[in-house]
């Protein structure tokens, strides 16, 4: 059976990625830990989005690393935006 293709974002693999693997964390278990989704923290580390807030807070000091070190500049050059929720408009 062929294995999965792991495709990266725009932001590239994270070095984040090293440390989960170091530690052997998967990411539902980090994400259970944290309280974010599996979802997240595979797309956060795979570069497709960037660390919300509590990844931002609590991966440093989790793994005793700072932020930089966790996450390339383009990653953590903005802040994590949810998109605006969507509303129903009158037809």
């Amino acid at each position: 059976m062929p294995r999965a293709v792991t495709t990266f974002g725009p932001h590239g693999r994270q070095p984040l990625a090293d440390f989960i693997a170091r530690d052997r964390w998967t990411y539902v278990l980090l994400g259970d830990e944290l309280g974010v989704s599996e979802r997240h923290v595979r797309n956060t580390v795979n570069g497709w989005t960037r660390p919300n807030a509590i990844l931002r807070e609590r991966l440093p000091e989790l793994f005793e690393v700072p932020l930089s070190g966790l996450f390339t500049e383009s990653a953590i050059a903005e802040a994590f935006a949810t998109r605006p929720k969507r509303t129903a408009s009158a037809s």
